[in-house]
């Protein structure tokens, strides 16, 4: 399974680590979807969508149902702001190689910290195969799917394998994907980080997080990143050695097999990604039009230029 269900145990320690209880949970489920039914300017896809969805967004803000549906509605509108989501084929040109060139793998089980660990390895040494824009939006597509099978949003801790990074992956960075990607991660999608761990990074790419990542980040986070040119032998401080793949010198099953499980999950709802992911929002039936103001999307949900040096 790519997502193992929680035991009681892990979701009692998630209750308790957010303050908050099955029961307020169903309630405040019961008052999202009544919400939604009356937000008109949403996608259709939003009366449909399940449970576990819902109350990712309710867990993954700590119960606080204002920031729930600001971000239920920005994770609709976005999709009508960024490049990320303009073809959501995984069948277009190109989409294959990245699964290859990039592995991405999520651990089926949580830690006993209750963290969902998120491993990425840039396996492509030569950067004319690397397309970042494709790349990042294979991560989103992962992320979809994932929000619709775990039902309690937990803490995150990622880890990136930079060994075949080179001058060339960094000249291919678009500071716009980067900065709509830190967007979703951090103000859109429902996830907690709790740690960012970059290993055997080269000073080339030590410079592209300092430049290009960490001016996006939030204070808390920036907190919370660890970049260091080290190898996967740290790893064992944060993150028991059954849970780490075994090209991360750990004790689980190759990253590879991780990644081309979500990557069949993700052909495998080619029509889903193509129709109800691919919904966009319609501002004309936005309600309370002058009160919709965001740091992201200004009024109205028109996007607001960030300009990066």
């Amino acid at each position: 399974k790519l997502i193992e269900p929680l035991t009681k145990q892990e979701e009692d320690k998630i209750f308790s680590d957010l303050g908050y209880s099955r029961e307020q949970l169903k309630k405040d489920l019961e008052y999202l979807r009544d919400w939604l039914q009356k937000q008109h300017h949403l996608p259709p896809s939003r009366l449909t969508e399940s449970d576990e969805f819902l109350q990712m967004f309710l867990t993954g803000t700590k119960g606080s149902l204002e920031t729930a549906k600001r971000k239920l509605d920005n994770y609709y509108t976005y999709r009508g702001f960024s490049e990320l989501f303009d073809n959501r084929d995984p069948l277009i040109s190109g989409y294959s190689e990245v699964t290859d060139n990039c592995y991405v793998g999520i651990m089926p089980q949580i830690s006993k910290q209750a963290e969902r660990l998120v491993y990425i390895n840039l396996t492509c040494a030569d950067p004319e195969k690397y397309d970042i824009v494709l790349q990042v939006r294979r991560f989103v597509d992962i992320m979809d799917i994932k929000l619709r099978m775990e039902g309690l949003s937990t803490s995150h801790l990622v880890v990136m394998n930079n060994k075949c990074g080179t001058p060339g992956h960094v000249l291919r960075v678009k500071p716009t994907i980067v900065r709509d990607f830190i967007r979703i991660i951090q103000d859109i999608y429902p996830f907690r980080i709790s740690k960012l761990i970059f290993i055997n990074t080269p000073p080339v790419m030590d410079t592209l997080f300092n430049k290009l990542v960490m001016p996006f980040l939030s204070k808390k986070l920036k907190d919370r990143v660890l970049v260091t040119s080290k190898g996967p032998e740290i790893l064992s401080k944060y993150i028991d050695k059954s849970l780490i793949p075994k090209d991360f010198d750990g004790d689980y099953l190759p990253l590879k097999e991780l990644s081309d499980a979500w990557s069949k999950k993700i052909f495998g709802n080619r029509e889903w990604f193509m129709n109800e992911l691919s919904e966009r929002t319609d501002e004309t039936k936005r309600v309370d039009l002058n009160g919709y103001t965001n740091s992201y999307f200004g009024v109205h949900g028109s996007l607001k230029k960030l300009v990066i040096d």
